[in-house]
C-alpha cells in the first residue's frame, strides 16, 4: 500500500510539473519505460519539450541506420564503433 501511494504521489508532482519525470521515477524507485507505461496507463502525457525532441532526431540521424525495408516500415539497427 505504502509503495502504491509513493508512486501515486510521484505521478501526480510530474503530471502538475512540480518534478522531472527523472526525479517522479527514481523517488517510486520505477524504470523510465515502467513510469513511462504508469503515465499511459492513467491519461497522463509526458512532458516532452523541444530540446528533447532535437536531441532524439540527432540521436537518430548519427547511431541509426537503415537496415532493411518491408512494406511501409524500415527496421533500424545502431551504429557499431562510430
Amino acid at each position: 500500500m505504502e509503495s502504491q501511494l509513493i508512486k501515486e504521489m510521484a505521478f501526480t508532482l510530474y503530471e502538475r510539473e512540480l518534478t522531472s519525470m527523472g526525479i517522479a521515477r527514481r523517488f517510486a524507485k520505477m524504470s523510465k519505460w515502467a513510469f513511462i507505461e504508469g503515465l499511459a496507463e492513467r491519461g497522463l502525457t509526458r512532458h516532452y519539450s523541444v530540446n528533447e525532441l532535437e536531441e532524439d532526431i540527432n540521436y537518430a540521424k548519427n547511431f541509426l541506420v537503415p537496415t532493411r525495408r518491408r512494406g511501409n516500415a524500415v527496421t533500424t539497427r545502431q551504429r557499431c564503433c562510430s
